[in-house]
């Protein structure tokens, strides 16, 4: 299963970075909020963990969130099919998967030992067999120019994602999962700052504010 976890971790790097390009960061954050649905979901039926009406409502809240920020004048067929929309639905389909299957994994191994083969070493593994010679020598720049930013990054990664095994671990995932996700807000509001993301910033808060409003009713 571990294997199995580095495979998805692997595709989601992929997918993740592929949707960043194309999204802007308060988007993907928030289309990649529906993740809180499959995994709730995924609690209930996998793990036989109770949904209240305040969590049916919380994941209610947070479809709307994404239909409100995703909406546009194209027509509906033409928007959720478009590249930028699939490959973040993926994204948090993939997430919501390998969460669950890690729920199930830590509850029997050691957080850490995970954390570092199925979390960091395999999805490495696997990525650097896909590693062209001009890609090679893109990561080599990569590495030299933002040296200190990739650091900052992993180290940061590294933190959030054993505190989020632990919590997996002491706390039913329908529970963990959506409480890690209330961090959205935050990356929404910083990302905005930061990448100057103006366009359409009332309809991206009314948004924010709607998924952190499900996830709250979740935790309720």
């Amino acid at each position: 299963m571990i294997l199995l976890l580095g495979i998805l971790w692997a595709i989601i790097a992929w997918a993740m970075n592929a949707s960043i390009a194309l999204n802007d960061f308060s988007f993907k954050e928030i289309i990649r909020q529906t993740r809180v649905i499959f995994v709730v979901l995924g609690g209930v039926l996998i793990f036989g963990e109770s949904l209240s009406i305040l969590d049916i409502l919380g994941i209610g809240a947070i479809v709307v969130s994404t239909l409100i920020i995703s909406w546009n004048k194209a027509s509906l067929r033409e928007h959720f099919t478009s590249k930028p929309i699939l490959l973040a639905w993926m994204t948090s389909l993939l997430i919501a998967i390998t969460t669950l299957l890690e729920k199930y994994l830590v509850m029997r191994i050691d957080v850490l030992t995970y954390t570092f083969l199925g979390a960091f070493a395999l999805p490495t593994i696997i990525l650097l067999l896909f590693l062209s010679e001009k890609r090679a020598v893109a990561t080599k720049r990569l590495l030299l120019n933002h040296k200190v930013e990739i650091a900052l990054f992993s180290s940061f990664m590294l933190i959030s994602f054993t505190a989020g095994l632990f919590a997996y671990k002491l706390l039913p995932i329908s529970i963990a999962y959506p409480l890690i996700q209330s961090a959205t807000v935050f990356a929404i509001v910083i990302g905005t700052a930061l990448f100057e993301e103006n366009y359409q910033w009332k309809r991206k808060l009314v948004a924010a504010c709607t998924a952190i409003g499900g996830v709250l009713l979740i935790q309720i």
